[in-house]
């Protein structure tokens, strides 16, 4: 092609920069929804691999509504106590990271 000496981007369009105009509301949920997985697994991470065996195990269990997943390494009432101790451990951080909204009795 012929050189005319114009730029190939408008002086216009050279300082503008791709932002969230025109992006979708469930792309904008994503995001929040993985940042704040983020932090909560960051939270987890503290634990002990039996809490975050318990913290699995049940959370699977009320996903699907029944006592399908076990570990057969601890009890029931152990599994219990650790998912207990795991939430008392979580909470304060959760509550300083602002992803819980108020205190409750756990």
């Amino acid at each position: 092609m012929e050189k005319t000496g114009a730029p190939r981007i408008s002086a216009f369009c050279k300082e503008m920069k791709m932002d969230d105009t025109y992006t979708d509301s469930d792309v904008i949920d994503d995001r929040i929804n993985s940042a704040i997985a983020a932090q909560v697994e960051a939270v987890m991470e503290s634990l002990t691999w039996q809490q975050k065996s318990a913290i699995g195990i049940i959370t699977g269990n009320r996903v699907i509504g029944n006592r399908v997943f076990k570990n057969p390494r601890m009890t029931r009432e152990e599994l219990h106590l650790h998912y207990k101790s795991a939430k008392l451990v979580m909470w304060p951080h959760l509550l300083r990271r602002d992803l819980v909204k108020k205190e409750v009795d756990v």
